[in-house]
Parts: structure tokens; C-alpha cells; sequence
């Protein structure tokens, strides 16, 4: 009867250890597992800018000009024109026959057309069928620009016309613009990227699940 019942006792022990194994995380298992991480980093990015800079231009503007024109005798033909201090003139004709070239001021020209007396003046080419004078405003005004044709024979008898294939004032400077130029710089920029990581992580587990587990 002893013996019987101490079976009894170890069948107990024995399923009672076997259903504790099995219920109880008791056994340690390791894995590894990913996780992701933001880190932060620095960066050079390019951008552009516009960038203004100043630069000398020439420029070139005509103050008056004429072609396949006749001029009688003792007449002349003429430009008149604002001009600012600095500026350059290139006064131009091509004639067929001789003519006179006249630079006037206003005062100049008022006095001409008063007294018929063409000096004083700026500046003048006599006896030129082709050609041209160069001149320099000194002084900001209204400049007068003549082609005279002095072919006016005597008391009228004998004038002879010329004729003007093609005649022009051109006025010429320099002028400071303001332009713009395109410039790669660089900016520092914070940012951040994912990253995968990998980790042992260790659990335990019950009989059961070690069992049961995938491999």
C-alpha cells in the first residue's frame, strides 16, 4: 500500500513539474531585433543670389540725319539738339559738290540768323564734299548743326545746287549701368536621416513556447 502510494506521489511531482515547465517562462532565449534611429547631420547647400555690380557702356544716339536731299544755292538745311556737357558729336556729309559744315550755339545761332554773320561758332569745315568734324560739348545747351550750300552765284546769277546724299550728327558717351551677375554661395543646413540598427534582446519563454517555436 506504501509503495502504491508513493507512486501516486512521484506521478504528481513528475506532471506538476511538467505542467510547471510548460506554464512558467523559465528558459532564456536571445535574439536580435531592428529598430530605427533619427540622427541629425549637416549639410552644405548651394543657392544663388543676384548679385549688382556697376560698369561702363558707350551709347550712341543720332540727333539728326538726312538722305537724297537738295540744297539750293546760298540755303543751308540744319539740326538743332539739347546736348548734355560731355558728350562727343561727329558731324558727317556726303555731298556732290562742296559744302560748309557749322557748329552753333544758341546765342551763335541767334547772332547768324540776326546778322547773317557766321562766326563766331563753335566749330566749322569749309570746302568739304565728304567728310566730318568732331566735336566736344563743353557746355550743356541747344547746339545748332548747319549744312550751307555756298554756291549762291552773284546777286543769285549762277547759284547752283548740291545735293546731299546723306548727312547725320551723332552724339556718343559713356554711361554707368547697373547690371546684375549670378553667385553660387553656400549655407550650412541641419537635417535629419533614418537609420536601422540591429540589438540582442533576450526573454524567456515557457517550455512550451521553446518547443514551438520557428527555427
Amino acid at each position: 500500500m506504501s509503495s502504491k502510494r508513493n507512486a501516486i506521489i512521484l506521478l504528481l511531482i513528475i506532471t506538476g513539474g511538467i505542467g510547471f515547465a510548460y506554464a512558467i517562462p523559465a528558459f532564456p532565449v536571445t535574439y536580435e531585433e531592428s529598430y530605427e534611429v533619427e540622427v541629425p547631420y549637416e549639410e552644405q547647400e548651394a543657392y544663388t543670389v543676384q548679385v549688382p555690380y556697376s560698369t561702363m557702356e558707350n551709347r550712341q544716339q543720332t540727333l539728326g540725319s538726312t538722305s537724297d536731299r537738295t540744297i539750293e544755292g546760298g540755303y543751308y538745311i540744319y539740326w538743332d539738339a539739347f546736348i548734355p556737357l560731355g558728350r562727343d558729336i561727329e558731324f558727317s556729309v556726303s555731298a556732290s559738290d562742296t559744302v560748309f559744315l557749322y557748329i552753333f550755339t544758341s546765342f551763335q545761332y541767334a547772332n547768324y540768323i540776326e546778322t547773317g554773320s557766321k562766326t563766331p561758332n563753335e566749330k566749322e569745315s569749309l570746302e568739304i564734299s565728304s567728310g566730318k568734324i568732331g566735336y566736344h560739348v563743353s557746355s550743356t545747351g541747344t547746339y545748332y548743326f548747319c549744312v550751307y550750300n555756298p554756291h549762291s552765284g552773284f546777286l543769285g546769277i549762277g547759284a547752283k545746287s548740291v545735293g546731299i546724299y546723306s548727312s547725320s550728327v551723332e552724339s556718343f558717351w559713356q554711361e554707368e549701368v547697373t547690371k546684375y551677375r549670378t553667385e553660387t554661395r553656400y549655407q550650412t543646413v541641419s537635417k535629419t536621416r533614418i537609420e536601422t540598427h540591429t540589438r540582442e534582446v533576450t526573454i524567456r519563454v515557457t517550455l512550451f513556447e521553446l518547443l514551438t517555436q520557428e527555427r
